[in-house]
């Protein structure tokens, strides 16, 4: 029996738009609270926005150009990207599967790309809790 690839559509993600937020501002406060020189200070404020600004647009808004939107997996896997291209890839060792995140790691025709999926990235908490025991286990949807 020919076995159809199961897709998980990616959607955009207020949760992690808000952690992304709190870690870099968390930095951003950091850095201007320690000893540092001003200077040394705003250079690593300068950094932490940047970083913001690509997790945001990259995981959160799926947004780039590189944005991970969907992702197919059996009888391999596939990555969809926000500009329409898709390609094959092969996931790394050792993926972050958690209840309140999956961040995978794929090796693919396009390089090195990283999906970070909380549960409001998906349809419903089942979809999360199915894509988990799909990545960890291979069993049934």
């Amino acid at each position: 029996m020919l076995e159809l690839p199961i897709r998980f559509e990616l959607r955009r993600s207020r949760t992690l738009a808000l952690w992304l937020a709190a870690v870099h501002g968390g930095g951003v406060l950091a850095a201007w609270g320690s000893a540092l020189p001003t200077a040394a200070a705003g250079v690593l404020s300068a950094l932490a926005v940047a970083s913001f600004v690509r997790g945001l647009r990259l995981h959160a808004l799926r947004s780039a150009r590189s944005a991970v939107v969907w992702v197919a997996l059996e009888p391999e896997i596939r990555l969809g990207f926000s500009d329409g291209r898709a390609c094959r890839a092969e996931l790394r060792p050792r993926p972050l599967l958690h209840p309140w995140l999956v961040a995978l790691r794929f090796d693919s025709d396009a390089g090195r790309t990283v999906a970070l999926v909380p549960p409001d990235s998906l349809s419903s908490q089942a979809a999360h809790k199915r894509f988990r025991s799909r990545l960890q286990h291979g069993g049934p949807p």
